[in-house]
């Protein structure tokens, strides 16, 4: 057979077993499909959408006013404080609202109420020196928390500068024995900071005097106790802001509902033609970007599932997700298709995700776990049972040009024989001439000598002549003896001898 019809044969071969296929075969499942986190959005983007600066909060600053905070013999840690005060109350917004307050034998509200641009210039309302006798410490730490208690639920933040120890006047009812007042004043700090957001820090400006900061910090708790020289005041005031926009962050965001509400329709019906559902997905967040993902439909009796793309929901948002179901054609060996229905349930599922994400863990602080999307309802699947008459028809004419194949590379493959001899030559018995006709011959051979009787099986196929122009027939033969089978090629004018020592001689006469 040549080259050239061995490759369409198997081309034809190819195209009816890809229709064979098509016929019989189901509908593959779609492969999942990978979905990538969304980006994330900088801290300082999440702060502005939030409006965390134009959102108010209370600063209440605690000054020592006692002569040893300006001693001619030392630095001026009054000056130093006042100016570390400066670019923090010029960094405050307008809404937010501050309590000055100066303390040496007294605590004494310098200013009081919201900033409204007033920024550094609220500190002209401070005594012009530090000339007090004595540090009351008990006395300003209960002024805080006076003025902390007639504030609102907004983020607070107090701040005590002092550079010594509580040395209370004469008759303070915060006497040196601290233990008979830092338990009352604990219990009302706390009662603060169970109802709004606090930070709290305490800055000793002189060496090795903590002890006065570390007494606020008793009574406040989580405090920043720091042993700070005057010349850091400034920077380290300065970053108490950025905390305090966090504090604001968090304010607004606590009670945030960090959720998707997904509905589907009542009954969900798919056809076996295919059938698009329908998902409304609803953010419950009021301030917070949620991205939704892997958004999977699972529906009973429906081939495989359906995968939407990603959703993304700004805060209070809604959108519609669709999918596309069918219901498969069940393979059966019945002739004609009937209907079949199927009843269960719809399931759909998916991941909630922010934009948010890492400043909201990292930043923030605010936990982040939203629960998985779901939504569930009735379904109903309806499919094909059986085998359509025109699949039924195509594949008997697939079948049929098999066969007509099959037939036509038979007829292809050998030739008819036209009177070529076949010689056969027994071991000790005289030769017999066949004369071959026809596209097979069997030969029923006996031989001469003892034994059952062999049979030869001769095809002949037309090849090209090897060395020389032209063709020629040339012979295969399958010697049958004994049980055992030979098999051979013969050229015309040569011989082969099989088994018994039988030998076979092709002798072309074709042309005499």
């Amino acid at each position: 057979m040549s080259a050239s019809l061995l490759r369409r044969a198997a081309s034809l071969t190819g195209a009816l077993l890809m229709i064979l296929t098509v016929i019989l075969a189901g509908t593959a499942a779609s492969a999942p499909t990978a979905f990538a986190e969304p980006p994330q959005s900088s801290l300082e983007e999440v702060l502005d959408r939030l409006g965390v600066d134009k959102l108010p909060a209370d600063y209440v600053v605690l000054i020592d006013t006692s002569g040893s905070m300006q001693d001619d013999k030392g630095p001026d840690l009054y000056q130093s404080a006042r100016e570390g005060l400066a670019p923090l109350l010029d960094a405050l917004d307008d809404k937010d609202r501050l309590t000055l307050i100066n303390f040496d034998s007294l605590a004494q509200i310098d200013f009081s109420g919201p900033l409204n641009g007033a920024g550094s210039k609220a500190l002209q309302n401070l005594p012009d020196r530090a000339t007090g006798t004595s540090t009351d410490i008990g006395a300003a730490i209960k002024s805080a928390i006076d003025a902390l208690g007639r504030a609102g639920d907004d983020p607070a933040i107090v701040i005590m500068l002092t550079d010594g120890d509580h040395s209370p006047p004469p008759g303070s009812q915060y006497v040196k024995d601290t233990a008979q007042w830092v338990p009352g004043l604990r219990s009302e700090a706390q009662a603060v900071t169970e109802r709004r957001p606090l930070r709290s820090y305490a800055l000793a400006l002189a060496d090795d005097q903590k002890k006065g900061a570390q007494l606020f910090g008793e009574i406040f708790g989580h405090t920043e106790v720091l042993n700070l020289p005057a010349d850091q005041v400034k920077p380290y005031l300065y970053h108490v802001k950025d905390q305090v926009r966090l504090d604001k962050a968090a304010a607004v965001l606590q009670g945030e509902r960090l959720a998707v509400q997904a509905t589907l329709p009542g009954e969900v019906t798919v056809g076996a033609e295919g059938s698009e559902i329908t998902a409304e997905l609803t953010s419950l967040a009021e301030r917070v970007p949620l991205h939704v993902s892997g958004l999977t439909l699972r529906v009973g009796g429906a081939s495989g599932r359906a995968v939407a793309p990603d959703v993304d929901l700004p805060p209070k948002g809604k959108a519609t997700v669709r999918f596309k179901l069918t219901a498969p054609q069940t393979f059966r060996w019945r002739i004609g298709v009937q209907e079949e229905v199927v009843r269960g349930a719809a399931r759909l599922s998916g991941t909630v995700e922010s934009p948010w994400l890492s400043v909201l863990a990292r930043d923030i602080r605010v936990p982040f776990s939203p629960p998985a999307v779901k939504a569930e309802a009735r379904s109903r699947a309806v499919s094909m049972v059986g085998i359509p008459y025109w699949q039924i028809a195509l594949a008997l004419l697939a079948l049929v040009l098999m066969v007509l194949l099959g037939r036509y590379l038979t007829q292809r493959r050998w030739v008819t024989m036209n009177g070529e001899q076949l010689t056969v030559s027994p071991q000790s018995a005289y030769p017999e001439d066949f004369r071959l006709a026809g596209r097979r011959m069997r030969l029923p051979y006996q031989s001469r000598s003892e034994g059952p009787a062999g049979q030869v099986e001769v095809r002949a196929q037309r090849r090209r002549r090897i060395g020389r122009p032209g063709t020629e027939r040339v012979l295969y033969l399958w010697y049958r003896r004994d049980g055992r089978t030979a098999h051979a090629q013969l050229h015309p004018g040569r011989s082969v001898i099989l088994l018994d020592d039988t030998e076979f001689a092709y002798v072309d006469r074709s042309s005499q």
